[in-house]
């Protein structure tokens, strides 16, 4: 199975005359199923560990005859706002790099390939 590894560089190449974004660019695009799998992986394994440390809780409490306890409780105002401010952060980070692309002149890079 080929995984592309072998393409990806860190360092920009010397001989090449596109710019170093360009390389940025095409390692990113390389790297983006990886990193998108990864995260996925990670954060399923976090939400089993952490139901499975509440489940056993649970059951001990249970078993030793305990009130079951509300540890917590988020209001839904507060959920909302969280919510709503994540939007509105991941708005203005992906709006300065647009804005920032859409300056340059689309022939520049291209010129290169």
């Amino acid at each position: 199975m080929n995984t592309g590894w072998a393409k990806l560089s860190f360092a920009p190449s010397t001989t090449s005359p596109l710019p170093l974004e360009m390389g940025v660019v095409y390692f990113l695009r390389k790297l983006a199923p990886w990193s998108y799998s990864a995260v996925s992986s990670v954060s399923c394994f976090g939400w089993l560990i952490g139901q499975a440390l509440t489940w056993g809780t649970t059951i001990y409490l249970h078993r030793q005859n305990l009130p079951g306890v509300k540890i917590s409780h988020v209001p839904w105002w507060l959920a909302r706002g969280a919510i709503g401010f994540a939007i509105i952060v991941s708005l203005i980070a992906g709006l300065y790099p647009g804005a920032r692309a859409a300056r340059l002149n689309p022939v520049k890079p291209l010129r290169y390939k």
